[in-house]
């Protein structure tokens, strides 16, 4: 059997990089393992001399690793030291993302890729036009025994594509890098050749070794509610975290993403997970909604903590279930897959123009911009058979170097009577008397924003379906004798983007109506049809700035 060897510390991955120069020195960065050992320790199974290539190799381009540990961190302070720590906010940051598209707070970056493996997701930690640091974390093995690496991409890894620039001034808040070639680690150990063993922390106040909290799924954990589901299905799914550490594991979140696309599927917050008792692990069962989409071959669900300050192992807490295991849960005959119809060729598409003079107060449609701003009308129906719209409603948009503005005007026979009661920030106003505006900004057709306000000017925002993100808009509503309107102000700071004119994002309009005399005929209007749900970005219609 061949010996196995661990690297001495946290560190030994760094120390490699800066003092390894060949296989003499092997004695000096390998140890042999000891049990139970206290501190972060990880190994490789062979001899030293059969290590000494993957070593080597992993060294020409590594700068530095870490162990998958979080630590407190200023991630205001530019200086701050990512050779030894990590923020749990960073890495949680780079985990929550998912396999798509990938957003960073620190510094305001956003890193996107094609023709990389699927398995890494990467922040940018510093860099430039020329130059680019990346921190990435490794899910490549099979058993998530990953990894925090940091490495420095060569010239051609990567590309800077043109970030937003304000006319106000303001400093760019976030910066596009698209990772075009997996080229920084041409080596990879297959799983089961790396793995972590025992992990202690010292109690300051008692000097006493303390497990930390291991969130984990597993497949078995994961069911569904159908039996051999298909493309198109709904299923209830239903996952069980356990909390398998020896401390409560709080704010934790469970996230699904469909596979291979990255398309988020629900994000919940379960709160906490009680510490195990007497070694048993404290479970909690989530349970969400999945209609399979179209290219759909499986899920992919995480589980981790968010906004904590306590060191965190994050073994076992992500797992993907292929769809066909799924349809094996019990073997029935199957049946014909409903496909959704491709998205159009050419969607609908609506012109912004430039504003030149300052808005009215009561935005009123004969106003000189609105009145010259071509017309979106919402002729489409949702959730019925029937595709006629009993009350009409009209879209216009306007842009200038600051913000999107657009207006709603939504026909009604009797404003007086709307039929709205929310009043709280973020609560379910589309079932009220209500607008929505979905917006892809950056037309990947895959992120959007969403936004949608009531008849009592009552909003509603997320980023995806997450409704923790608050950005920076305004809705204001005036009602008269021909219905409501709404004049909705997306500053282009929130939205991430400063376009020019010809550029095109993606966007969609959806109108919530009570139509009939008792308010209880509700209609869904919108202006590009979508299949099943109106959150699908790929098939929004289009926004080009004149």
């Amino acid at each position: 059997m061949a010996a196995e060897y661990g690297l001495r510390d946290a560190s030994d991955y760094g120390l490699m990089y800066r003092n390894f120069t060949g296989r003499t020195d092997l004695d000096a960065l390998f140890a042999p393992l000891a049990e139970n050992d206290p501190v972060w320790r990880w190994f490789l199974k062979g001899d030293k001399d059969a290590l000494a290539e993957w070593c080597c190799s992993f060294a020409e381009n590594l700068e530095n690793t870490m162990a998958a540990r979080t630590v407190d961190l200023d991630l205001r302070d530019p200086c701050a030291n990512y050779d030894t720590c990590v923020n749990d906010s960073v890495l949680r940051l780079m985990y929550t993302g998912g396999l798509g598209y990938q957003v960073g707070a620190y510094p305001f970056v956003q890193v996107s890729w094609k023709d990389v493996d699927e398995n890494f997701a990467a922040l940018v930690v510093s860099g430039d036009k020329e130059h680019v640091s990346v921190l990435a974390y490794s899910f490549a093995d099979k058993e998530r025994m990953a990894r925090m690496l940091v490495w420095n991409l060569p010239p051609g890894d990567y590309e800077v594509l043109q970030g937003p620039e304000y006319a106000d001034g303001s400093p760019v808040d976030r910066l596009h890098i698209r990772l075009t070639r997996w080229g920084a680690i041409p080596v990879r150990l297959e799983p089961g050749k790396v793995r972590k063993i025992h992990v202690h922390r010292l109690n300051n106040i008692e000097n006493q070794p303390e497990t930390l909290p291991d969130l984990a799924l597993s497949a078995a954990d994961v069911l569904a509610s159908k039996t051999n589901p298909v493309r198109g299905d709904y299923l209830r799914l239903d996952a069980t975290v356990h909390n398998i550490g020896s401390s409560c594991a709080r704010n934790v979140i469970v996230e699904a993403r469909e596979v291979p696309s990255g398309d988020l599927i629900t994000r919940k917050q379960l709160g906490k997970i009680d510490a195990p008792l007497k070694l048993v692990p404290s479970r909690v069962r989530v349970t969400f909604p999945w209609q399979i989409g179209s290219t759909a071959e499986g899920i992919e669900i995480a589980v981790f903590q968010e906004q904590s300050s306590r060191e965190i192992t994050l073994n076992n807490n992500r797992v993907m279930i292929p769809l066909s295991k799924l349809r094996d849960h019990k073997r029935v005959p199957k049946v014909r897959i409903h496909r959704d119809p491709p998205p159009p060729e050419k969607p609908l598409e609506i012109v912004a123009l430039r504003r030149v003079v300052e808005l009215a107060s009561d935005w009123h449609v004969k106003d000189a911009d609105w009145s010259r701003a071509p017309v979106a009308i919402l002729q489409h129906r949702m959730y019925s058979d029937s595709d006629v719209v009993s009350n009409l409603t009209e879209v216009r948009a306007l842009y200038d170097d600051f913000a999107l503005y657009i207006l709603f005007l939504c026909r009604d026979p009797d404003p007086s009577s709307l039929k709205a009661q929310l009043t709280k920030r973020d609560d379910r106003v589309w079932d009220d008397e209500s607008v929505e505006i979905t917006l892809d900004p950056y037309h990947d057709h895959k992120f959007y924003y969403h936004f949608a306000v009531n008849s009592l000017g009552t909003v509603y925002d997320a980023e995806m379906i997450s409704p923790f993100w608050d950005g920076e808009w305004t809705a204001k509503v005036f009602a008269d004798e021909q219905g409501w309107k709404v004049q909705v102000t997306l500053p282009f700071k929130t939205l991430g983007i400063c376009p020019k004119p010809g550029e095109t994002i993606g966007i969609n309009f959806i109108r919530t109506n009570y139509a009939d005399i008792d308010r209880g005929d509700r209609q869904t209007s919108i202006w590009q049809k979508v299949p099943g749900w109106t959150l699908r970005p790929a098939y929004f219609g289009h926004l080009r700035f004149g």
